[in-house]
């Protein structure tokens, strides 16, 4: 054992730069994924499902919005969808997935009933974006590249590691936007072990989170006295590793082969990561706010208070937006998209970070910062 931490830290440094460089990858990747294959089609209105006769279902426009591109196409809550682009349409995924073939400012041609009259009627193809699964990628390409700054100042400082961790998690943690496969057709899916790798670094990131950050602001700025206990901190390390070997053990036995319903079982992983990765923001915050309490030099506390600032609007914004998620009307989401855009504030907290690297010199940064931009402004004059 001795061994291998001697190991490691020989290596690390020749290790970090290869790993930031596929980790940035990723990213790169993820937000492709956003911007070109998991946007959502939007016509700004929606689809309702209803019986028309015993044995057949129709689907009716619902809440079109005024001045939206299916209003302006002509068509009104009530019509019904007969066709997209002379397909018939039998159930929703299929009006997503003809939609989604398309690009965006092309026209689909809608064939729609009203009143027993048939006509038919050209809407321009919008596509939404995930602004959750954007603002992750974000966030973990930011705390990546800080991250990368704190490491190489300070390679075995404990803080340093930790926080370099919470990017890297965070990376893995954003990779759920390689995995959306609702009415879109996802190329990954293709490749069975490639989408397998991409489910495993998702779950490293969804159970590593939460312990990082909590091991973070337990020893940021200052440590706290509980984190001294010897099996507190290794808890912190053995509680997701081991959640991670029963979950690839569940996946291989019942998951993959079918025997259990793979939306019902991700369903509930994502819901039960998502909230342990919120109360671990929530802990995080109160023992960053008790440290910040604690510090009695004016000048110390100043970086420390920006960082809370910005930790508390993350936490806002994600509240907000589940609170919206809950509670908003199905039509928002299509017809006010823009309502959701405040989740993107949770990439404030690794920025509040850099800045204070610059400005107050935190974490030792500023100084190994400087004088790498220095040579490089040198080397290019």
């Amino acid at each position: 054992m001795n061994r291998l931490e001697n190991i490691f830290p020989k290596y690390r440094s020749k290790i970090i730069a290869p790993l930031v460089l596929l980790l940035s990858v990723l990213v790169l990747i993820q937000f492709y994924f956003i911007f070109e294959i998991t946007p959502q089609p939007n016509d700004e209105c929606l689809w309702i499902e209803q019986e028309v006769s015993k044995d057949s279902i129709g689907y009716f426009f619902d809440e079109v919005k005024f001045n939206g591109v299916t209003w302006n196409a002509g068509i009104r809550d009530g019509d019904q969808l007969l066709k997209i682009s002379n397909k018939p349409i039998r159930t929703l995924s299929e009006a997503s997935y003809i939609l989604n073939s398309m690009s965006i400012a092309d026209s689909a041609i809608y064939t729609v009933s009203r009143d027993g009259e048939i006509f038919e009627t050209k809407v321009e193809v919008k596509k939404l974006i995930q602004f959750g699964g954007l603002s992750f990628a974000l966030l973990g390409l930011i705390w990546l590249i800080v991250g990368f700054i704190v490491i190489k100042s300070k390679e075995n400082g404990e803080t340093h590691i930790i926080f370099f961790g919470i990017g890297i998690a965070f990376v893995f943690f954003a990779s759920f936007n390689l995995l959306i496969s609702s009415n879109i057709k996802n190329p990954l899916f293709n490749i069975p072990i490639l989408i397998q790798i991409v489910d495993h670094l998702w779950t490293i990131g969804i159970l590593f989170l939460p312990f990082l950050i909590v091991k973070f602001f337990w020893i940021f700025p200052n440590k706290i006295e509980r984190y001294n206990k010897v099996w507190l901190n290794k808890a912190l390390y053995a509680i997701p590793s081991f959640m991670f070997a029963i979950l690839v053990y569940v996946k291989y036995k019942f998951v993959y082969p079918g025997a259990i319903n793979s939306i019902y079982f991700y369903s509930i992983i994502s819901a039960t990561s998502i909230i342990l990765v919120f109360v671990a923001a929530v802990i995080g915050f109160i023992s960053l706010f008790s440290n910040y309490l604690r510090i009695e030099n004016k000048k110390d506390r100043k970086p420390i208070f920006l960082i809370l600032v910005a930790y508390a609007i993350g936490i806002l914004a994600a509240i907000y937006s589940f609170i919206l998620v809950k509670t908003g009307s199905p039509a928002m989401m299509y017809n006010q998209p823009e309502f959701f855009m405040p989740i993107i504030l949770v990439a404030l907290l690794p920025i509040a970070f850099a800045y204070s690297i610059f400005k107050y010199s935190l974490l030792d940064v500023s100084d190994v910062v400087k004088t790498t931009l220095l040579y490089g402004l040198a080397t290019v004059s």
